[in-house]
């Protein structure tokens, strides 16, 4: 067969095609291959500075039990972490060589850590040599803790800048993959001759497929073990904190001394600061795992702000500051949305703001900044004339777990927790958030959200616990296994003049609604033999009985109203119990 001068150019020209099409194949598989390493290495690097931080608080908290006790114990420790860490800046250096702005940081780090080491077994020395007094002024310089807040920021900074190359990997990954596979279609089209070819390229994204799903399958097994373990540590730490709580109010409304009062009312202070933390913990977790829910229900926007307002007045008096409301009147009566949210935002910045505000003024101010037919837009602000937060902190403000300086927690106090919780219930919710500031002169924290419009009328928001004379004796079933909540549950249905009977758990409570009659069951949740939703369930099913169910519990993480509601409870409330909400919930099933 004679070939022709035409013939053969066309056949240069298709295998070029084929040459250039397997070359820029090649190359976009080698991209994907790349950003694959790349995910594993922030994987390592970040593991590795966790890891870090978890072995230098080892070493601090072996170091301060040792001055405090003198027990070598809590020496342990030390020996058992600096070889760990030594291994995990080698790893690192090996990590970052390539990277110079990393190797820098990674030196400084190297250091701090070495001068935190330095710290704590200096502490360790002077316990030895010379005693607990001289232990405990040098942890009183707070040398040691200063070092660990900067090995913390550089920590995160460097973490940061890993993520930051990460996002820009992944974006030429993604452009590359979509390459990848337009240059396999055109070469199944312009030849047979590379399909196999092809397959061997199709093969491999499908291993880097099944890489990925796989990774992402081991994130969400971790994300649900972390949502259980926090789910039982909080039915664990409330089930106590209802007993603490409930038996202080309690011992309040008696005759007391003055000391008595004072150390009585130090322990509810103490006791209801460490339920807001725990609440705090419980929503950062809902919004990570993306379980965090909004109510839509009608309240009054002014009436509810005061109210809420009231909670400062004795701290506001205490420390002889003015507090300043300024509400825009053009703003309507009653709004649709979240009112328990909004008031958690508020409390975390009012309570910011008095926190550090020792003289002058706290102003909250509400405009109305857009409406229409259906919504409307608010600003709120609160603005202080506290201590300010100098200018290069604010980027970091509302990152959880951060405040202003290493300082502030030394000195005011908290977790820097809330202004992260604050950002992400506003920013679910579709609104923004923001802080202006200068040092010595105070800032403002104002954040936007949009309510529906309604015409909706509703009932007063005040709770009294005020006993009505006029209502009929009331017959609780109280179905509790735990004998502290039920001598404390004695207490506070005896104050209601309610009459009750106690049962163990879910079984008793069905034998004893067999032979008794009732006006309402207070039901807790988690009990043995048979659990609140197990006897709700058969109550409702198998007896055929609707007397009302408000459900108790301590599990807010995993349980929720809609979920109560479903199996046929009436409401629920949780722990630790509010008197007023009780009593106004029993009051209001009875009635209806």
């Amino acid at each position: 067969m004679k070939i022709t001068k035409d013939s053969f150019f066309i056949s240069v020209i298709i295998f070029t095609i084929l040459i250039l099409i397997v070359v820029f194949s090649l190359k976009n598989i080698y991209e994907l291959n790349n950003n694959s390493n790349k995910v594993i290495h922030t994987y390592e690097v970040q593991m590795g500075l966790a890891n870090n931080l978890s072995l230098l608080k080892d070493i601090e908290t072996g170091a301060r039990g040792f001055a405090l006790t003198g027990n070598k114990a809590y020496i342990e420790p030390n020996a058992l972490a600096k070889p760990k860490i030594k291994k995990n800046i080698l790893h690192l250096q090996n990590l970052v060589k390539d990277n110079p702005i990393q190797v820098v940081k990674l030196d400084s780090l190297k250091q701090l850590i070495d001068l935190k080491i330095a710290s704590s077994v200096e502490i360790i020395n002077v316990r030895e040599q010379i005693g607990l007094s001289a232990a405990i002024e040098i942890i009183s310089t707070q040398r040691g803790k200063r070092i660990m807040d900067d090995i913390r920021k550089l920590s995160y900074n460097m973490d940061k800048l890993e993520e930051r190359s990460l996002i820009d990997k992944n974006k030429i990954a993604v452009d590359s993959y979509f390459l990848a596979q337009l240059y396999v279609i055109l070469g199944g089209i312009i030849s047979i001759l590379i399909a196999t070819f092809l397959m061997i390229i199709n093969n491999k994204s499908l291993k880097l497929k099944k890489h990925l799903l796989k990774s992402e399958e081991v994130l969400t097994v971790a994300l649900s073990s972390k949502q259980q373990f926090l789910a039982n540590m909080s039915h664990e730490i409330r089930t106590p904190m209802n007993a603490i709580l409930g038996f202080t109010k309690t011992m309040l409304k008696t005759d007391l001394a003055p000391k008595q009062k004072e150390y009585l009312d130090a322990i509810k202070t103490s006791s209801d600061g460490l339920i807001i933390l725990i609440n705090d913990i419980l929503d950062l977790a809902k919004v990570d795992a993306g379980k965090m829910t909004f109510e839509q229900i009608p309240f009054k926007v002014e009436s509810s702000i005061s109210s809420m307002i009231q909670v400062f007045d004795l701290k506001i008096k205490e420390k002889n500051l003015e507090l300043v409301k300024e509400y825009d009147k053009k703003i309507p009566e009653v709004l649709i949305g979240d009112k328990v949210r909004l008031h958690q935002i508020l409390l975390n910045l009012l309570g910011n703001a008095l926190k550090f505000t020792s003289k002058g003024k706290i102003t909250i101010a509400v405009r109305l900044l857009n409406e229409d037919e259906e919504k409307v837009t608010i600003e709120f602000a609160i603005t202080d004339t506290g201590i300010g937060i100098a200018e290069d902190e604010l980027e970091y403000i509302f990152e959880n777990f951060q405040q202003a300086t290493s300082s502030s927690s030394r000195v005011f106090g908290g977790t820097g927790l809330g202004l992260g919780i604050c950002k992400q219930l506003v920013e679910k919710q579709g609104g923004t958030i923001s802080v202006k500031s200068k040092i010595n002169e105070g800032a403002t924290f104002s954040f936007t959200l949009t309510f529906k419009k309604t015409n909706a009328a509703i009932k007063s928001e005040t709770i009294d616990l005020e006993l009505d004379d006029e209502i009929k004796v009331i017959k609780v079933l109280l179905v509790e296994d735990i004998k502290l909540n039920q001598l404390l549950m004695k207490i506070i249905l005896d104050d209601f003049n309610f009459k009750y009977d106690i049962a163990d758990n879910g079984k008793i409570a069905i034998e004893k609604l067999q032979t008794e009659s009732y006006d309402i069951i207070l039901m807790d949740l988690q009990m043995p033999e048979m659990n609140g939703f197990e006897a709700t369930e058969y109550i409702r099913n198998t007896m055929k009985s609707k007397i009302p169910i408000i459900a108790l519990t301590a599990d807010v993480t995993t349980v929720d109203v809609e979920k109560c509601k479903e199996i046929g409870m009436n409401d629920y409330i949780s722990k630790p119990l509010d008197e007023r909400v009780l009593y106004s919930k029993i009051i209001e099933l009875v009635e209806r």
